[in-house]
C-alpha cells in the first residue's frame, strides 16, 4: 500500500476518533435534563448555569428512571406579568436624623455580632454538619449531614457583608455529597426550604455570579423530584430516598400527612424552574396545589384546610382540626409568595389566599382581653396635638417608646364535631407569621393609597404577637398560650383596630373579675374536682401566682422559646410596609430580651420558660464620645490672654468629660451581659448577686441564622437591602427574585445608592467579580475542613 495512502487513512481513523470521543464526552457530560420516557421536551436549560464538571449526584438520580412519569408537563404561564404596585413603603419620605442615623447603625452592629459570634461558634465547632450543640459543643444532623447551618446561613452572610464567609461557604458546597444521607428517610418539606431553599436564595442575592450554587441547587432539585414519583404524582413527606434509588417497588404515597409538608414545596420548585427552564419542576408542585384548590371548599370549614390530609385517596374531608399554627401554617403564607413569583400571572393563588383568610376572618380570629399600659393615663389619638403637613414626619424620625392604639388580634384554632365548630382562644408563636402575610398580600392585591382592612389586620395580628413578648417576665413570647377572648370572629375583626382607651368604640375594655373567671375555665377543663371560687375565694390568685401567669394569659402550656423568628418575622413585613418606625423599636426589645437570656459560650440555645423569674440584664446606651471644640481654632492669628484663659478652661472641661466618659464606658462594659474574654469565652462580671439564668435547651436550629437574625438585622438596614418589591421570602427566609429592581413602580435610579451601602459598611456586590469573587484563591486555602466527633455525639438535642 502505498505510503501516502496509509498516512490518510490513518488521519481519517485518528479523525473519526477524536470527533467521536468528543461528541461521547459532551453527551455523558451535560447538565441539561433530559426528558424521560412518556414526558415532552419541557424547554432548553440553561448552559451557562451548567457550567462545569457533572456531578455524580446528579448522574446517578438522573438515571434512575421514573415508574410514574406525567403524561403532560404543566409550564410556567406566559405573557406579560401583572400590574402588581409597590409593596414596600416609601421609607425615605423623611429625613433621618443624624442621631437616629447613629442609633440604628449601632443596633444593626449589635445584631450582625450575634450572627458572627453564632458562625464562629459553627465554624469551630460542627463545620459541615447541620448543627452545633449551644450548650456542650456537640453536633447534631437531623437533616441528612449536608450542613444544613451552612446553607441555610448562606444569603444571610451576603446579606450582612460578610463576604469572606461567604466564600469559603460556598467552596465548601463540593464536600457535600447529596448521594449520600445519614437518615434513611428525610423530611422533604424540611430539605426543600433549607437547602433548596438556601441554595437558591443565595444565588439570587447573589445576582448570579456564584453558578456553584445553581449547580448544586439542580443536583439537589432533581433527587427531590422523585419523591414526586407515586401514581397521583403527589410527594411523599417521609421519603425513603435509598429504596427510590435503587428502584425498588413502587413509592405508595401515606394518606395522612401533614398540610403544609406537601403544600409548602411551591416556591422553591417554582424558582428552580424559572432559573433552568425545566418546567418539570413548576408541574410536580403545580398538580399538588391544584388538589388544594379543588378541596378548599369541601372541608369541614369550608376555604380552610385541615390540619391533616389525604393525598393518596386525594381528599381533605376527614381531619376536623384547623389552624394557622403549626403543621399548616406555610400553607397560607406561600399563597400571596407564590403569586408574586409568578409575577401575577396564575390569579388562582389570589383567589385561593382570599377565600382562607375570610374563613379565618370568620371562625379563627379572636380580640384577647388584656390590660393595655396606663389605660386611663393615656391620650386619645383625637386628642394628639395636631401637626402641620409639612411636619408630619418629624414623629416618625426618631425612636420613641409610643403608646400602641391598636386592639390585638389572634388567629386561634378551631375544630368540627357532629358539624359543631368547637373554637379554642389559643396562640402559637407559629402562627405569628400571620401578620406579616395579611401585611405583604395588602399591598400586593391592592393599590397602596387604598385604606385595606387587611393592613389594619396585619397590624393587629402582630401586635398580639408583640404584646405575648412584652408580657412575660424575661420580655420573650412563649410557645403556646391560651387567652380569654373578649370577641371572636367577625365582631373582633369589624370592632376597629384603633382606641379611644374608652371602651366607646368597641375595645375590650380589661377586668381582673373576668380574667380570673377565664383561667378558672381553662383549668377546669382539663382538672374536674377544681374548687368554685365560693369554696376557696383564694384559690385562682395563687394559681395565677404559682402558674406565673401575667395579666391577660389563662394558660401556658409550652413556655419554651425556640429560638424561632415567627413574631420579628411579622414586625419585619409590617415595618417594611408601613415605615412606622415604632417597629423598629419593638424590634430592639425583642431582640435584646433574646440577645441578652440565650447567648451562649458558643453560640445561641433556647430556653425552657419564658415565665421564670430569671435574670433579664438590660443594655445601658453606650457613653457619649468626647466631643471637639465647639469653635475651632483660627490659624495664623495670635491669642490674647482672654483666648488663653478660654481654652485653659476649655481643656479642664474636656479632660472632664473625657474621665466620666472612661467611667461610663466601664460601666457600660460591666453591664453587658456577655463580655468577651480573651479566650473568647463568655463571663459575667462580678456584682451583686444576681437572679439565676434561664435554663437552657441544647439545640440551636439553623433557622436561628437563616430567619431570626437576619430579620432583626433587616430591621435596621437600608430599606433597598432585600427590598420586598423585589424579592419573596419562602419560609425559611431564603429570597427569591421576583422582579427587577428597574421594573418596581415608582424607582426610576439603577439600584441602591452608594451612600447607602457606605452608610450601613456594606460592600457593593456590583463590583464583585469571578465565581467565589476575587478572593477566591485565598479563600480555597483557608477552608476549614469537616469537624469530626466521636460516635454517639450525633442525635437530636434535648429539647
Amino acid at each position: 500500500m502505498p505510503r501516502l495512502l496509509r498516512r490518510w487513512l490513518l488521519f481519517v481513523f485518528l479523525s473519526v476518533a477524536i470527533v467521536y470521543s468528543v461528541l461521547r464526552f459532551t453527551h455523558v457530560n451535560r447538565w441539561t435534563s433530559l426528558p424521560r420516557t412518556g414526558e415532552k421536551d419541557s424547554g432548553s436549560s440553561s448552559e451557562e448555569a451548567y457550567s462545569g464538571p457533572r456531578r455524580d449526584a446528579f448522574r446517578e438520580w438522573l438515571n434512575v428512571p421514573l415508574r410514574f412519569p406525567p403524561k403532560k408537563i404543566r409550564k410556567l404561564p406566559d405573557g406579560p406579568p401583572a400590574d402588581i404596585p409597590r409593596i414596600q413603603h416609601d421609607i425615605k419620605w423623611y429625613k433621618e436624623s443624624p442621631r437616629h442615623r447613629q442609633e440604628r447603625a449601632r443596633r444593626l452592629e449589635v445584631v450582625k455580632e450575634a450572627f458572627q459570634h453564632t458562625w464562629d461558634g459553627y465554624r469551630e465547632n460542627a463545620w459541615l454538619h447541620d448543627e452545633v450543640k449551644p450548650v456542650s459543643g456537640d453536633v447534631d444532623n437531623q437533616y441528612c449531614g449536608w450542613g444544613a447551618t451552612l446553607v441555610d446561613s448562606l444569603d444571610t452572610l451576603w446579606i450582612m457583608g460578610l463576604e469572606k464567609d461567604f466564600a469559603q461557604a460556598v467552596a465548601s458546597l463540593k464536600q457535600i455529597d447529596f448521594t449520600k444521607c445519614e437518615l434513611n428517610k428525610l423530611s422533604v418539606f424540611e430539605t426543600t426550604i433549607r437547602y433548596l431553599g438556601g441554595l437558591l436564595g443565595a444565588y439570587d442575592i447573589s445576582n448570579g455570579k456564584y453558578p456553584a450554587l445553581l449547580q448544586k441547587a439542580v443536583e439537589l432539585g432533581e433527587m427531590l423530584y422523585h419523591a414526586f414519583d407515586t401514581k397521583n404524582r403527589m410527594p411523599i413527606p417521609a421519603w425513603n430516598w435509598r429504596e427510590a434509588k435503587r428502584n425498588q417497588g413502587e413509592q405508595v404515597v401515606p394518606d395522612v400527612v401533614g398540610v403544609a409538608e406537601i403544600g409548602s414545596l411551591s416556591l422553591e420548585f417554582t424558582r428552580l424552574t424559572q432559573l433552568t427552564s425545566d418546567n418539570k419542576y413548576y408541574d410536580a408542585v403545580q398538580r399538588v396545589m391544584e388538589f388544594f384548590q379543588k378541596e378548599q371548599n369541601h372541608t369541614a370549614i369550608p376555604g380552610l384546610w385541615p390540619i391533616h390530609v389525604n393525598p393518596k385517596d386525594e381528599t381533605m374531608r376527614e381531619d376536623n382540626r384547623f389552624t394557622l399554627g403549626g403543621v399548616a401554617d406555610s400553607v397560607y403564607e406561600y399563597l400571596p409568595k407564590q403569586y408574586l413569583l409568578l409575577g401575577g400571572r396564575l390569579d388562582m393563588y389570589k383567589d385561593m389566599y382570599h377565600i382562607a383568610l375570610e374563613a379565618a376572618k370568620t371562625y379563627l380570629a379572636f380580640e384577647p382581653l388584656i390590660p393595655l399600659q396606663n389605660d386611663k393615663a393615656r391620650p386619645t389619638m383625637q386628642n394628639l396635638p395636631a401637626r402641620k403637613k409639612e411636619h408630619q414626619h418629624e414623629r416618625r424620625s426618631e425612636y420613641s417608646f409610643e403608646p400602641d392604639y391598636i386592639n390585638p388580634i389572634i388567629f386561634g384554632t378551631a375544630r368540627v364535631v357532629k358539624g359543631d365548630i368547637k373554637f379554642e382562644p389559643k396562640g402559637e408563636h407559629l402562627t405569628c407569621f400571620a401578620g406579616g402575610m395579611a401585611g405583604l398580600a395588602a399591598r400586593t392585591f391592592r393599590k397602596m393609597e387604598e385604606t385595606d382592612e387587611d393592613l389594619a389586620l396585619g397590624e393587629r395580628l402582630t401586635a398580639g404577637c408583640v404584646w405575648s413578648y412584652k408580657a412575660t417576665a424575661t420580655g420573650i413570647g412563649p410557645e403556646v398560650w391560651q387567652m380569654h377572648p373578649c370577641r371572636k370572629g367577625r365582631a373582633a375583626i369589624s370592632s376597629g383596630g384603633q382606641s379611644d382607651w374608652t371602651g366607646k368604640r368597641g375595645r375590650c375594655v380589661w377586668s381582673k373579675d373576668k380574667w380570673l373567671r377565664g383561667v378558672k375555665a381553662v383549668d377546669q377543663s382539663k382538672n374536674e374536682d377544681t374548687a368554685s371560687d365560693d369554696e376557696d375565694p383564694e384559690r385562682w390568685p395563687k394559681f395565677v401566682k404559682d402558674n406565673r401567669l401575667n395579666e391577660g394569659f389563662t394558660e401556658i402550656s409550652n413556655t419554651r422559646y425556640l429560638l424561632r423568628p415567627e413574631a420579628i418575622e411579622s414586625v419585619f413585613y409590617m415595618w417594611r410596609v408601613t415605615g412606622d418606625t415604632k417597629y423598629q423599636q419593638q424590634a430592639w426589645e425583642m431582640f435584646s430580651a433574646i440577645n441578652n437570656l440565650t447567648r451562649t459560650d458558643i453560640a445561641y440555645a433556647g430556653i425552657r420558660d419564658v415565665t421564670a423569674d430569671v435574670e433579664a440584664p438590660s443594655r445601658p446606651e453606650p457613653p457619649p464620645k468626647p466631643t471637639e471644640p465647639s469653635e475651632p481654632e483660627s490659624s495664623g492669628k495670635s491669642k490674647d490672654a482672654s483666648d488663653v484663659s478660654k481654652n485653659k478652661e476649655s481643656e479642664d472641661t474636656q479632660a472632664n468629660s473625657d474621665k466620666k466618659s472612661n467611667r461610663l464606658a466601664r460601666r457600660f462594659a460591666a453591664a453587658m451581659p456577655f463580655p468577651k474574654s480573651s479566650k473568647g469565652r463568655n463571663k459575667v462580671s462580678a456584682g451583686p448577686k444576681r437572679k439565676p439564668l434561664p435554663k437552657m435547651i441544647d439545640r440551636m436550629e439553623s433557622f436561628w441564622t437563616a430567619e431570626t437574625l437576619k430579620y432583626f438585622y433587616l430591621m435596621f438596614a437600608d430599606p433597598d437591602q432585600c427590598s420586598l418589591d423585589e424579592f419573596v421570602l419562602n419560609t425559611e427566609g431564603h429570597p427569591f427574585r421576583w422582579r427587577q429592581r428597574r421594573d418596581v413602580p415608582g424607582l426610576d435610579d439603577g439600584g441602591p445608592s452608594q451612600e447607602v451601602f457606605a452608610e450601613n459598611g456594606r460592600p457593593d456586590w456590583r463590583k464583585m467579580k469571578g465565581p467565589i469573587g476575587e478572593g477566591a484563591p485565598s479563600a480555597e486555602k483557608a477552608l476549614p475542613k469537616k469537624v469530626v466527633k466521636k460516635k454517639g455525639w450525633f442525635g437530636g438535642g434535648d429539647g
